[in-house]
């Protein structure tokens, strides 16, 4: 039974990566949809990274702040991606959340993004994989912040993909913070650790 679920939902994710692709093709190159375009693949590339590793990382972080941090970080980027989604295609918008699963999350990866999540996934919990979820986090977010930037300053005025883009720079520069206090307590030595039970979110 898990093994025919988890073929369904790599067909299932296939599938979506595959129409997405189409669908892009059938942009012309420079066009303002294929500027659209670029902004939903770019972003749900960089959010799927961040979203696959913090579901690793809240199994195996040991600094409490920066394990609720991967928590609330999944959370966000489950939501992004639902609303990214209903950009690219308005007929899936509606009051409920459909987060990407493991297999979808993991077919938005480009090879750079796959060897990294499997690094972390093979990584031992520990002091060294706080420090190694904590760069992945900062670089990641950089990344996202700099595509939200681009796509800013494109010249475009399709308002869902501008407030979109809005929304989620503010988000991702609060987080950049967070990520750089977290730092700073856990080079300080005032970070805490322990077990502490994971919350559903």
């Amino acid at each position: 039974m898990v093994l025919r679920r988890t073929v369904l939902v790599a067909l299932a994710a296939a599938a979506a990566t595959s129409s997405f692709a189409q669908t892009q093709q059938a942009r012309p190159p420079g066009s303002a949809a294929a500027l659209d375009d670029d902004y939903i693949r770019q972003t749900l590339a960089a959010g799927a990274l961040s979203l696959a590793v913090s579901r690793i990382a809240e199994g195996k972080l040991q600094t409490d702040d920066l394990r609720e941090f991967a928590q609330l970080e999944a959370a966000e980027q489950e939501t992004l991606a639902d609303v990214l989604k209903s950009l690219q295609n308005p007929a899936l918008a509606d009051g409920t959340m459909k987060p990407p699963g493991e297999a979808e999350a993991e077919q938005l990866l480009d090879k750079n993004g796959r060897e990294q999540l499997e690094k972390m996934r093979a990584a031992p919990a520990g002091a060294e994989f706080d420090r190694e979820y904590l760069a992945a986090q900062t670089n990641g977010h950089l990344e996202l912040l700099r595509i939200q930037e681009t796509y800013l300053a494109s010249g475009r005025n399709n308002p869902n993909f501008i407030n979109t883009a809005k929304l989620a720079r503010a988000l991702i520069r609060e987080h950049l913070q967070l990520l750089a206090d977290l730092e700073s307590e856990i080079e300080s030595g005032e970070a805490t650790t322990g077990a502490a039970p994971r919350r559903d979110n």
